[in-house]
Formats: C-alpha cells, sequence, structure tokens
C-alpha cells in the first residue's frame, strides 16, 4: 500500500521518456504483488471469457506461463 500511490501516477502518466528513466522499485514489494494479481486476473477470466477476445487461447497460455515463470524466479530470489 505505501507504494500504491506512485504506482497509479507512474502508470496513469505513461510516456515514451519514462522508459529511459531508471526505475528504483523495490521488486519485491512493488512488482512481485503485481505479477501475482496479473496470474490470478488472467486465471479467474476462465477460458470462456478468454475465448471471447482478440487474444487466441494460446497467446493466453503463453503470457500465462511467461507470468508464472517470472513469479518462480522471484519466489526463487532472496531479497
Amino acid at each position: 500500500s505505501e507504494y500504491r500511490d506512485r504506482l497509479n501516477k507512474y502508470l496513469a502518466h505513461l510516456t515514451y521518456s519514462r522508459a529511459e528513466q531508471p526505475c528504483d522499485w523495490p521488486h519485491q514489494k512493488v512488482i512481485y504483488p503485481v505479477l501475482c494479481r496479473a496470474i490470478e486476473f488472467i486465471e479467474s477470466l476462465g477460458p470462456e471469457v478468454r475465448g471471447r477476445t482478440k487474444v487466441t487461447s494460446a497467446e493466453w497460455g503463453a503470457l500465462l506461463d511467461d507470468l508464472k515463470t517470472y513469479k518462480v524466479e522471484y519466489d526463487d530470489r532472496d531479497i
């Protein structure tokens, strides 16, 4: 919660120049929870909802697999 306002502001004001700025986010406190929530969200959609989007089932599966892989990498870190 301590980073929520900062993250919301950062996301609401995305620019190309922001991508070039160094990011000092504490990954375990900010990125990891966002990653976990993204996985939960996609899984909660279920195949029937995902099937009604322009993204193919294979693409949803690949995205979910990638997110889970990143999560395992974070789980294995000693941060």
